[in-house]
């Protein structure tokens, strides 16, 4: 980021110059919009279209795939959330993992989304946002 002359910021932000929310949302875009064609998905505004022509192209998914992962920790050190990350996928990851049903089985609607179970919770970021607003925190000493 640095290296780019982009924007890192230490501590989470309220607001974004307008330039910046384009910025970082059109990166992940084009990102998502590699991977659906690698993918042969056509990405419009209305349902998908798969192009049932077209092999998946797997190092083109690799590609793009890795690409979203490079803006997106991009958009989190813009955003201040930088030592949040790695915090917040966990209590995310703990949060899908409570989608299960009670026989540990998913949940699933018809085309196959995975529901919230019976023992669901959200996850709770609030907290690690408020952490990263404190600079003497030291709730993320072991993010490397």
């Amino acid at each position: 980021m640095l290296a780019y002359d982009q924007t890192v910021r230490s501590q989470p932000v309220d607001s974004l110059p307008v330039h910046e929310k384009f910025l970082r949302i059109n990166l992940i875009l084009e990102e998502v919009s590699e991977l659906a064609r690698a993918m042969g998905v056509e990405v419009t505004y209305g349902p998908l279209v798969s192009n049932d022509k077209q092999s998946l192209d797997a190092v083109a998914a690799l590609d793009a795939l890795t690409d979203i992962l490079y803006v997106v920790f991009g958009t989190y050190h813009t955003l201040g959330l930088g030592k949040c990350a790695k915090h917040a996928f966990h209590e995310v990851h703990e949060s899908n993992m409570s989608k299960l049903g009670d026989d540990n089985r998913p949940v699933k609607n018809e085309h196959g989304k995975v529901m919230k179970g019976p023992n669901y919770f959200p996850p709770n970021l609030t907290v690690l946002v408020e952490a990263a607003r404190r600079v003497d925190t030291t709730i993320f000493d072991d993010v490397s």
